[in-house]
């Protein structure tokens, strides 16, 4: 990579760099880069890229630069360079290491983007925007200061709660939406959460005063998502943590929504440093390996975690047996007993419940699954306590003795077990796995 020409000079608080070829027209990207250029005190750096320094490519980037210097008009903070042999991610970051990038702003369907460079190893935040117009389609010349309606759909993830940090200065002359689908295959509980959410985020960003905040109810996400941003200028969304920013956001939400949408999509990844690319990396291989459910298969595994982490006259009947048993096997010193126990034990659907409530960050979930896994060891502890009396004065056993020393293999132990429990949970044709993973445990 080499900087042929440049007006780039020196430090600023804040800068995008804008990567283009030649022959790209100005777009809406373009206008949003420097808006959000300005109102964070910093620069937009537009990088025309040539592939060599004939006299041909370097007049056409010459020609470039002056009529971007001319939309760009008097007094905007845009800057540009003319940059050449820009070969792989490596350039890409030494350019952006170069100008001193903050965030990267880049063409979907630009021809550099195509011609393969990839983004992984990039440090700083990452924009690709998808469908991106000309000005002239807005009926727009130069750089527009009209109002632009910007809709953010929000989750939990890290890279949503950066764009809306993001773009919280936009606040003050744009209307911005935080947006939440509920699903309505889920319970009635989904709207609320949303909400929660919601609240949540822009409590996390401090933007609880200037950004709106909708939550509509639709069969799909993506469906929702589509719909709503039909009335916006631009959709921006966080990179999904199972998707690839140099395979165009492929992954499940952002790639369906870049898909059918009509609006033009922002996909924004937050900074990454070397180690969380390689640890981003590793967990990519590690789900291309698991099995993926499809959505009706999620939504049934829900019900049924749901529906069996309820405490009941059962469930307390069983904890009680189970837990007699288990004290009976340990005063007998008899492992195969202890066994039987954990068969019969029903703790584990309230457990898989409470970890499947907090990820769904399912306030009312958690609490019913903790209050059974609560009231269910209250109630094993006590029927233990009772067992106990009928072995006063007994010497402890060794199934007693090996129970009172736990070490980190007894922890990695509990770790995989639950690993295994959860899975065979959740997936239905596994379910015949649980009690070889109460067994495992057992004799371990």
């Amino acid at each position: 990579m080499e900087i042929i020409e440049s007006d780039v000079r020196g430090a600023t608080a804040w800068r995008i760099l804008l990567i283009l070829a030649p022959n790209e027209s100005l777009g809406m990207s373009w206008q949003f880069g420097l808006k959000l250029a300005r109102v964070n005190n910093g620069e937009l750096v537009t990088a025309v890229v040539i592939p060599n320094k004939s006299a041909t490519n370097l007049a056409a980037a010459q020609t470039a630069v002056a009529h971007i210097q001319t939309a760009a008009q008097p007094g905007n903070s845009s800057k540009t360079l003319i940059a050449t042999d820009l070969h792989g991610t490596r350039d890409v970051e030494s350019l952006v290491q170069t100008t001193g990038a903050d965030l990267l702003l880049i063409r979907a369907e630009s021809c550099l983007w195509q011609n393969g460079h990839g983004l992984d190893n990039v440090s700083c935040a990452v924009a690709v925007v998808r469908g991106d117009r000309p000005l002239a389609e807005k009926g727009e010349a130069g750089v527009g200061n009209g109002r632009q309606r910007i809709l953010i759909p929000t989750s939990s993830g890290p890279n949503s709660a950066h764009a809306l940090r993001l773009l919280l200065p936009l606040a003050t002359n744009n209307d911005i939406t935080a947006f939440f689908v509920a699903n309505a295959a889920h319970d009635q509980n989904q709207e609320a959460l949303g909400w929660a959410r919601l609240r949540e985020a822009l409590q996390f960003v401090g933007g609880s005063e200037r950004v709106q905040r909708k939550v509509v109810t639709r069969p799909s996400v993506i469906e929702g998502i589509v719909e709503e941003a039909a009335a916006y200028d631009w959709v921006l969304l966080g990179a999904s943590q199972e998707s690839r920013l140099d395979k165009v956001l492929f992954g499940d939400i952002p790639a369906a929504v870049v898909r059918y949408s009509q609006t033009p999509v922002i996909i924004l990844r937050q900074p990454r440093n070397r180690l969380s690319h390689w640890a981003g990396k590793a967990a990519w291989q590690l789900r291309n390996l698991l099995p993926r459910m499809k959505e009706s298969q999620r939504t049934k595994t829900y019900v049924r975690i749901r529906r069996s982490a309820r405490p009941n006259r059962r469930f307390f009947i069983l904890i009680a047996l189970s837990a007699m048993i288990a004290a009976l096997g340990l005063l007998v010193n008899s492992p195969a007993v202890v066994i039987g126990a954990m068969l019969v034990a029903p703790l584990m659907s309230p457990i898989v419940g409470t970890g499947m409530a907090v990820v769904l960050g399912d306030a009312r979930f958690l609490r019913l699954s903790l209050g059974a896994v609560w009231r269910g060891v209250l109630l094993a502890v006590g029927v233990g306590a009772l067992s106990g009396l009928l072995h006063l004065g007994q010497p402890l056993t060794g199934e007693l003795l090996a129970r009172t020393a736990p070490t980190l293999l007894d922890l990695a132990i509990a770790l995989f077990s639950g690993l295994a429990g959860a899975y065979a949970l959740s997936n239905s044709d596994a379910a015949g796995a649980l009690p070889g993973v109460a067994i495992a445990a057992a004799l371990v």
